[in-house]
This record gives C-alpha cells, sequence and structure tokens, in this order.
C-alpha cells in the first residue's frame, strides 16, 4: 500500500517540476511588473524635465 508505482512517481516528479516552473515565471513576473511601474515613473520624470527645458528655453528666446 505504501509502494508507488515508477509511473505514478514520474508523474509526480514531473508536476513538482512544474510547479517549481510555475513559481518561479511568477516571482519574475512580478519583478517585470515592478520594473515596469518604476519605469512609467521615470518617464513621468522625464517628461516634466523637457516640459521644463522647453519652457525655459523659449523664454530665453522671447527676452532676445
Amino acid at each position: 500500500i505504501n509502494s508507488i508505482s515508477e509511473k505514478n512517481w514520474d508523474l509526480s516528479v514531473t508536476f513538482a517540476e512544474q510547479a517549481g516552473v510555475v513559481i518561479e515565471n511568477a516571482k519574475l513576473f512580478r519583478e517585470i511588473m515592478k520594473k515596469r511601474k518604476e519605469l512609467q515613473e521615470l518617464v513621468k520624470k522625464l517628461k516634466s524635465v523637457e516640459e521644463l527645458i522647453s519652457i525655459i528655453y523659449t523664454e530665453k528666446n522671447e527676452k532676445k
């Protein structure tokens, strides 16, 4: 009753391996989403800097 067939053992091992892959993929996905959010924030900041530079450049040229 305690013995497990080789086929069932192999199936269990395959399932465990696949579960490990799923867990790793979930971790990687979370990391990617975190980096994506960070990049979005950086883009937002860069756009603000770009707007400021544009305003400064415009004001400088208007004074000439």
